[in-house]
């Protein structure tokens, strides 16, 4: 994520995360935890996370510089509050692992395959204006042809 109330919070507090010897720091965000901490909210029958497909919630900091919120996904939904574990989140170490040859320093808590894909799909890369005209060229094109072939 890079950006919304997960992001916002990690901001404010990754600070006050310590790393030792170059050390990955990492927590997974428990139910609770994000109900209490990052939505500040009391319990309620929504419980936090019961209705997306995301995965769970894991804050990384890899150098004091690079922080990011992970969504990893855990298999079927608990909903106990003092999930997840460390145990629950599916190929937690290898993907701790394997983040800091991803980092791109382009943007904040950016991953170079994430970037590269932004960067391809974003319709801000191409002048809007030509894609919109070609595109109303072909459905017009195709309309009357259509029309004159009834």
């Amino acid at each position: 994520e890079k950006s919304g109330k997960f992001f916002e919070h990690l901001s404010t507090i990754h600070k006050n995360i310590l790393l030792e010897d170059n050390q990955i720091k990492y927590k997974v965000l428990t139910h609770k935890y994000v109900i209490d901490e990052v939505q500040r909210r009391n319990f309620n029958n929504n419980q936090y996370g019961a209705r997306t497909n995301w995965g769970e919630k894991v804050y990384v900091k890899v150098d004091n510089g690079t922080y990011m919120v992970l969504n990893i996904p855990t298999g079927n939904y608990n909903f106990d509050d003092n999930f997840p574990l460390k145990r629950d989140i599916i190929g937690l170490e290898k993907i701790l692992n394997t983040i800091p040859s991803l980092i791109s320093r382009k943007y904040e808590g950016a991953l170079f395959p994430v970037e590269l894909v932004n960067g391809i799909a974003s319709m801000s890369s191409y002048p809007s204006a030509k894609v919109l005209e070609r595109y109303t060229e072909d459905k017009m094109k195709k309309e009357v042809e259509t029309i004159y072939t009834y």
